[in-house]
């Protein structure tokens, strides 16, 4: 019982692991198009 409880939150934590470095590199592309046009703009 324990174990696949154990199993299912190793499980959920890889996605959500997953998701968030997706996010923390869509927000670092977006930051840096963002850098980019404001220098373009300088």
């Amino acid at each position: 019982m324990v174990h696949s409880l154990l199993r299912i939150a190793t499980k959920m934590l890889g996605k959500m692991t997953c998701l968030w470095l997706q996010n923390i590199g869509f927000a670092a592309r977006g930051l840096l198009l963002y850098v980019k046009n404001v220098d373009s703009t300088l």
